[in-house]
C-alpha cells in the first residue's frame, strides 16, 4: 500500500503578516500496511512455552494487539505501526520486552523469544529449642503451611537443640514441637521475598507429667485366666520394648509410671 505524505517548513504568523502561504509536493512513500508478526516462545532449554502472554504496544505503551502462545509456543499478531514494543510473559519466568522497528517484514515471520526462569530463592529457617539452659534433643519439629495442608515439613533437633528447614516456598506457616514432655506455643512464621534467612530461638517448659498405667487380663481360648504369663510393653511409635512383667494367679498384669504416648503389649506363656 502506497501513501502520499509530506511535511512543510515552519512558518510564522504575526501582527505584520497574518496570512501565509504553504505549498507542498506530496511524494509517494511505500509502507507495508498491515504487518503480520509471527514467532515462538521458548525457555532456556529451547522447549516451547504454552500459554505465554504476548502483547504489542506503540512507543507510548498504548496497547495495539495481544495473544497467547499455543502448544508449540507459537504466536501470531498483526499491526499497522512501524515502531512497536513487544512484551512476552509467563508465570515463573522473567518478562521479555523489546523495541522493534518494522522495516523488514521478513524478520517478523520467525521471531524467537527466549524466557528465563525465575530462580527460586533458597529460604532457610533455623531455630533452637531449649528448656531452661538445656537443649531439647532428638525431638520432631513440624512446619505446616496454613493454607495448604499438603505443604508440611518435618525436622529433628540435634544434640544442641538446633533444627533446620531449607528451600521453603513463600507462604504462612505454623511452627510446632511434637513432644509430650515439653510445653510450647505454636509460632506463626511468614516466609516472603523480604528475607532469605530466619533464625529463631524457642524456650520451652517441662510438662507436669501425669504418669499413666497399662493393665489387663491374659486368658486362654476358653476365657480362663493364665498365671505367670510374660507381658512385654512396647512403644507403638518406635516399636521398642519398654517394660516386662508377669501375670498373677488371676491372669492380671499392671505396668505403671508411663509417659503420655501410644503403647501395645505382647503376651507369651
Amino acid at each position: 500500500m502506497n501513501k502520499k505524505t509530506a511535511k512543510s517548513k515552519n512558518k510564522k504568523i504575526n501582527y505584520k503578516k497574518s496570512e501565509i502561504k504553504i505549498d507542498l509536493c506530496l511524494e509517494e512513500v511505500k509502507t507495508s500496511g498491515r504487518i503480520i508478526i509471527k514467532g515462538k516462545i521458548i525457555d532456556e532449554n529451547s522447549k516451547a512455552i504454552k500459554g505465554a502472554n504476548v502483547k504489542i504496544t506503540d512507543e507510548n505503551f498504548n496497547p495495539l494487539n495481544h495473544t497467547k502462545s499455543n502448544c508449540q509456543g507459537e504466536f501470531s499478531l498483526y499491526t499497522n505501526e512501524e515502531k512497536i514494543i513487544i512484551n512476552a510473559e509467563h508465570k515463573g519466568f522473567y518478562t521479555f520486552t523489546s523495541r522493534i522497528y518494522l522495516k523488514d517484514e521478513k524478520e517478523l515471520q520467525n521471531l524467537l523469544i527466549k524466557l528465563s526462569k525465575i530462580k527460586q530463592v533458597q529460604n532457610i529457617l533455623k531455630g533452637t529449642y531449649v528448656c531452661g539452659f538445656k537443649p531439647i534433643k532428638e525431638t520432631e519439629v513440624v512446619l505446616q503451611n496454613t493454607k495448604d495442608k499438603n505443604i508440611k515439613y518435618t525436622a529433628t533437633t540435634n544434640e544442641n537443640g538446633v533444627f533446620l528447614f531449607s528451600n521453603i516456598p513463600f507462604g504462612k506457616y505454623i511452627l510446632s514441637l511434637n513432644s509430650n514432655e515439653y510445653c510450647t506455643k505454636n509460632i506463626k512464621i511468614c516466609i516472603n521475598r523480604c528475607r532469605q534467612f530466619y533464625n529463631i530461638g524457642i524456650i520451652c517448659t517441662k510438662r507436669k507429667m501425669k504418669f499413666g498405667t497399662v493393665n489387663g487380663v491374659i486368658t486362654d481360648n476358653s476365657g480362663n485366666p493364665i498365671d505367670s504369663a510374660l507381658v512385654v510393653l512396647f512403644d507403638a511409635k518406635n516399636n521398642i520394648p519398654l517394660y516386662t512383667t508377669y501375670t498373677n494367679e488371676k491372669g492380671v498384669y499392671l505396668i505403671g509410671g508411663l509417659l503420655p504416648g501410644k503403647y501395645y503389649i505382647i503376651a507369651q506363656k
